[in-house]
């Protein structure tokens, strides 16, 4: 696959979205015709499906590199491995704002007609968070009663929400990532978040 169709593509999802975006426009962008395109992709529907999967695939390699530095074994390891995957997700998610702009699309319904975006592309990714918090929780090291999967879908509204939207300033400015004292207190706030939401031991690492 051409790379600089892909990332004009992901530019024009990511800023657009799929429903707004036509193959016309990204073939202008890379500099192609949209027969070429069709030649070598088989039309937008496959184009898009492309730019979801190497999103996919570049938020499963980070994620996986963070599950390889966990481990629940004891109290103390599961507190600074859950901590570490915050951390993890953070920082894939300021690297990656494209990756969180095509979510927030779909979020807002965009692409309804590809009903399989979310098993094939989400739920990996709970399935291996909620892999590690589980046992956790039958060990004791969670609160009996956090709701685990509500717990990572607050983790990444919050994320999606400041990386995309970032916090109101003076005369309409908004500061996100890009702003690192606003991404730090970000950080700390999300942190503390999650560490009190599933009852945590002692303050967050």
């Amino acid at each position: 696959m051409d790379p600089q169709v892909i990332e004009a593509a992901t530019r024009l999802f990511a800023a657009m979205g799929y429903d707004a975006t036509s193959l016309e426009q990204v073939a202008d962008a890379s500099g192609r015709t949209a027969e070429d395109l069709r030649r070598e992709f088989g039309g937008k529907q496959e184009l898009y499906l492309a730019v979801m999967e190497r999103g996919f695939q570049a938020e499963q390699a980070a994620f996986a590199a963070c599950l390889e530095q966990v481990s629940c074994d004891t109290q103390e390891g599961c507190v600074r491995g859950i901590h570490h995957l915050i951390d993890g997700y953070l920082d894939f998610a300021a690297e990656h704002p494209e990756v969180l702009a095509l979510w927030l699309h779909r979020w807002l319904s965009d692409a309804t007609d590809l009903t399989e975006l979310e098993r094939r592309y989400a739920e990996p990714l709970y399935s291996a968070a909620l892999g590690i918090l589980g046992p956790a929780q039958e060990r004791g090291f969670i609160r009996a009663d956090a709701d685990l999967e509500y717990t990572w879908h607050t983790l990444m509204w919050m994320v999606h929400g400041f990386g995309q939207g970032g916090v109101p300033r003076e005369h309409g400015n908004r500061s996100g990532f890009a702003d690192p004292r606003s991404a730090q207190r970000f950080r700390l706030h999300l942190h503390r978040t999650i560490h009190r939401g599933l009852g945590l031991p002692g303050d967050y690492p």
